[in-house]
């Protein structure tokens, strides 16, 4: 009785903190001066780890503007100004990832609407004219060579992985009447080790992003009339992801996804997360003499957990997010799971900077069942 009264108590205190959180946002969207508020940093990451005590948790204090400086910058020094956000635009993602973190948690819902998945059967994917290329002998293992020490956590070999390349490539027709979804050329290519619990998001392109960069099959995405042609209902990378896992995995190892690697990142917002945490880091690289980059360093990089400044940030990023969204939108199958972890490294030491992630996946406890 008593753990049961503990386990109620936690689940109403971190239920109130979230509201009191998400308050907070609406309240001080921008903070003294003009300047956009502070990110959301320690308070919002700590308000769902529900392993912590409530007790110790508080809310959010104003944090830096968007000069950061508290490194204190050698001005001879000449930093690159690429990828660094402003505070507004940094604080708008934090925003985001907190939010996802309070649904994740499971004391907060998603609006209408964006709940539980409609997508649950492997066959939605062909009949919305996905089409499969599938390898189960995909062979993985140069990565643990860029990534000395893959193997600590609890990674076996990165041979025979399964990967699966689906690409929107065929004009379907839907509804009543009948209506005409052509192909976007959207292309999503993951590779899975169900055994180990292990996803590698390698090249993902949304049917959004090929329309919006014209890289779609029609140019642009219109009819004769010029009306916005319909795109793929079936389209957002989580439920992609989430059907070929189902398809692969047993139910056991559906529950069990424990890490997402989002190797050789080419988004720029997400790019610009991680060089943002980097510069509040103080983590350089020089090239030339006096001529540097704010950057993560090699594996094993950074790691940001929950309660860490530039976690919800990076939840928050277009990469980040959609982990998130994988996870509440499929809790049937796949458990309720929240983001431990983040850790950030520069995947290409020579030549080019190329950020990587890796999203630590771990059980989220909401309590016994019918607790409030």
């Amino acid at each position: 009785m008593a753990r049961r009264d503990h386990h109620r108590s936690t689940r109403k205190s971190i239920a109130l903190l979230c509201l009191a959180l998400l308050t907070f946002l609406f309240i001080t969207k921008t903070g003294p001066f003009g300047h956009v508020a502070s990110p959301l940093n320690t308070a919002v990451s700590k308000s769902v780890d529900v392993r912590r005590d409530p007790a110790t948790l508080s809310l959010p204090s104003p944090a830096l503007d968007e000069t950061i400086d508290e490194h204190g910058e050698d001005d001879s020094i000449v930093f690159s100004k690429r990828g660094i956000l402003d505070s507004k635009t940094y604080n708008a993602l934090s925003q985001k990832g907190a939010t996802l973190l309070c649904y994740l948690s499971g004391v907060d819902d998603p609006p209408a609407g964006k709940g539980q998945s409609q997508w649950t059967q492997y066959s939605d994917l062909t009949s919305w004219g996905w089409g499969l290329t599938r390898s189960d002998t995909a062979d993985y293992n140069i990565v643990a060579t860029k990534v000395n020490g893959v193997d600590g956590i609890n990674v076996g070999s990165l041979e025979n992985g399964v990967k699966m390349e689906w690409h929107h490539q065929v004009e379907t027709s839907h509804g009543t009447p009948l209506k005409q979804y052509p192909p976007t050329n959207g292309q999503y290519i993951n590779i899975f080790w169900p055994a180990d619990g292990v996803l590698f998001a390698n090249d993902n392109y949304s049917p959004d992003y090929m329309i919006t960069n014209d890289k779609a099959s029609v140019v642009p995405w219109k009819d004769a009339q010029g009306n916005a042609l319909p795109t793929v209902q079936l389209r957002q990378w989580s439920d992609v992801v989430f059907l070929s896992w189902a398809h692969i995995t047993t139910a056991e190892q559906q529950a069990n996804l424990r890490y997402v690697f989002r190797r050789v990142i080419r988004n720029e917002d997400t790019i610009n997360v991680i060089n943002t945490i980097a510069r509040k880091k103080g983590l350089k690289s020089c090239f030339k003499v006096k001529q540097c980059e704010w950057q993560v360093p090699v594996w094993p990089g950074i790691v940001v957990e929950q309660g860490d400044d530039g976690f919800t940030a990076l939840l928050g990023s277009p990469n980040g997010r959609g982990v998130a969204w994988l996870l509440v939108q499929h809790k049937a199958a796949m458990g309720k799971r929240t983001v431990k972890s983040i850790r950030m490294w520069n995947d290409l030491p020579i030549g080019n900077y190329q950020p990587s992630m890796m999203m630590e996946l771990v059980p989220t406890f909401e309590g016994p069942a019918g607790s409030e």
